[in-house]
Formats: C-alpha cells, structure tokens, sequence
C-alpha cells in the first residue's frame, strides 16, 4: 500500500492539508513538480492527459489544482493505490485512472488541453511518446 492511499485512509479535512506534503516526502519529484509549474499555468478546468501516472503522484496534485484529469498506466497495483487515493481525497469526480497503454488510448483526438508523461521516456519505444501529442488540442499540438 503506498503512502498516498495510507494518507487518503485520513480524514479528508487532514489529507487534502497532507497531499502537498506527500510529494516533498520524495525530493526528485518534489523537484520535477516545482520545475513543470511554471509550464501549467491555471489548471482550473482543464482537461489533463497522464500518460504513465503510476500511483497518480503529479496526477493528483494536478486534480487538486482544479484540472479534469485522465491518468493512464500499465500497472494494475500503482492505478489502484491512485484510485483509493483519489477517493480519500475527494478528487474521484476530478481524475479517472485507466489501465491503459499511453500510445494507443480509445480517446479521440483533440481530447486534452495538456499531455504530461513525466518519467516515462526511458520506458517506451522510440516515437510512442510523439504518438500522445494527437490528443492535445489542435492549437497545443
């Protein structure tokens, strides 16, 4: 059980003030957090693809930040854990998490304002990556 679904298991009140401080408990990603923030901009209402969200650490921290968020993994255990997580959070009507490979997505293009897979390059082939920029907004792409 990851520690984002033990602090999701919190009253809410005490979890949704723990959610920023979950992510600093990992310097990296606290780090790549603080590095892609100037590059979201706003999130309130806008549609989020993550491809490779794993236990859905930057796909619940863009939900909290008001995003409608569709996070997308490989593995079954790390999309449950973001699933309870969510939930325990209240952000389930914010982020649906799908089992589901990245490059081929039943999602139609245009579908997102934003695409992020962070940490997920070193573990696909060469061009799927590009193959996400199809569900961005024409004018994003």
């Amino acid at each position: 059980m990851s520690l984002g679904v033990r602090f999701a298991r919190l009253p809410r009140s005490l979890s949704r003030r723990l959610l920023p401080m979950l992510r600093y408990l990992n310097l990296m990603r606290a780090l790549e957090i603080r590095l892609m923030a100037p590059w979201l901009g706003q999130m309130e209402g806008s549609r989020v693809l993550d491809v490779g969200c794993g236990h859905g650490l930057y796909s619940l921290d863009l939900a909290r930040r008001g995003a409608m968020l569709v996070g997308c993994d490989l593995q079954h255990p790390a999309l449950t854990d973001a699933r309870q997580t969510a939930l325990g959070l209240g952000l389930n009507g914010q982020a649906l998490f799908l089992l589901a490979d990245g490059a081929a997505l039943p999602l139609p293009e245009g579908a997102f304002d934003l695409v992020i897979c962070n940490c997920v390059l070193e573990h696909v082939a060469d061009g799927a990556a590009s193959s996400t920029c199809r569900w961005t907004m024409p004018t994003m792409a």
